[in-house]
């Protein structure tokens, strides 16, 4: 991992996404140890990322606040599945760090709780919609930003009906935003029951996009 900081030291990047060491299962003070050795090593700002039901190990609150004090560790993508432990490092975190949260479907429920925002793969595909939710609820306006968010909720469990990143991968394509939606493997492209459940929603929504552009064109 040093290795990779310094191939990347002069890049033109905003910072790193590092998540905990996966296979290992490390204690909380080796993660502590390993994520402020990188913090020391790295030239641009490093977000952590705890993920445990991929890394199979959880980053404790403690140990996150104890990161959340080195200078160049921004924030935190969490997708830790546990909302009291989300909320409680809202609430404890020092001013500055940043809690984002990576999981789709909680996304307005972590922005209720005091989240700073979101790392999103459903963001690729309904951008303007997702920031419109954390605008109006940085604005006060729970019931509208609830109303936009729910025309995306059921979109967040579409995208993740198989393995992803395929099913965001095929959306993308299909819109003309990337040219190929292949991934590699092991990861598989989507089945054909799913690609047409995609190509349903992608054109109902491009439907209901023309409808509101000539209503509003009126």
């Amino acid at each position: 991992m040093l290795d990779t900081l310094d191939e990347t030291a002069a890049w033109p990047i905003d910072g790193y996404l590092i998540s905990s060491p996966y296979y290992s299962r490390p204690s909380q003070r080796g993660l502590l140890t390993h994520f402020g050795a990188l913090a020391d090593h790295a030239s641009w700002p490093i977000v952590l990322y705890n993920i445990p039901y991929r890394s199979a190990v959880n980053l404790a609150n403690e140990t996150l606040l104890r990161l959340a004090e080195h200078p160049n560790i921004a924030g935190l993508k969490d997708c830790c599945a546990d909302r009291a432990q989300s909320i409680d490092l809202i609430r404890t975190r020092p001013a500055g760090f940043r809690v984002l949260t990576g999981e789709d479907a909680q996304y307005f429920e972590a922005l209720d709780d005091g989240a700073d925002g979101a790392i999103l793969l459903s963001a690729h595909v309904e951008t303007d919609t997702f920031a419109s939710v954390q605008t109006l609820v940085r604005a006060g306006d729970h019931d509208a930003a609830f109303a936009r968010w729910q025309s995306v909720a059921e979109l967040t469990r579409l995208l993740f009906t198989e393995p992803s990143p395929a099913p965001a991968k095929y959306w993308l394509a299909r819109t003309g935003l990337i040219e190929r939606a292949e991934v590699r493997s092991p990861m598989m492209e989507v089945s054909a029951e799913l690609a047409a459940r995609l190509d349903r929603e992608i054109e109902r929504r491009t439907t209901s996009s023309q409808t509101t552009l000539l209503v509003n064109a009126r």
